[in-house]
């Protein structure tokens, strides 16, 4: 069974082609992740519904406990080896639940997170200002002569 395992930094990752090939996505609803996030109740509210928004197709299956666990349980419950695929993250804490699973699984695939601008950017800025700055001409096409000073 070809599973897609999302996470937080997953969710905006997603295209019908790659979605086409799993035969099902499931997000680990980890509360000891959102508590050493800090993430707040609205926000937890925001990401579930976000979720609920996603492509029913292929099924989705939004489970609670640590990740490492939860996909061993499918892994049990399945009548075929799991081939888990996910996508790369930038928060430690993911990093190391996916190295977790990565030991944990034969079958298992982590790809590079798309790149929604060309260029690499050094590190990622602090504030939005900053970073459209950056990417303000990629978008558009041009720079605005508003946005080349910081706003007050």
């Amino acid at each position: 069974m070809k599973l897609l395992w999302l996470h937080d930094e997953a969710l905006g990752l997603l295209d019908e082609m790659a979605l086409a090939q799993m035969d099902v996505q499931c997000f680990v609803w980890d509360s000891d992740y959102f508590a050493a996030q800090g993430w707040s109740f609205k926000r937890q509210v925001f990401l579930y519904e976000s979720l609920v928004a996603l492509p029913k197709r292929p099924e989705l299956k939004i489970v609670h406990g640590r990740p490492l666990m939860v996909l061993e349980a499918l892994q049990a419950q399945s009548a075929t080896p799991l081939q888990i695929t996910t996508f790369a993250a930038q928060n430690p804490l993911l990093q190391q639940a996916i190295e977790q699973v990565e030991r944990a699984f034969e079958a298992f695939e982590c790809l590079p997170t798309p790149r929604l601008l060309s260029g690499e950017q050094q590190a990622a800025p602090k504030r939005f200002f900053h970073y459209w700055q950056l990417v303000e001409h990629q978008l558009t096409g041009r720079r605005s002569r508003q946005t080349r000073q910081r706003p007050r």
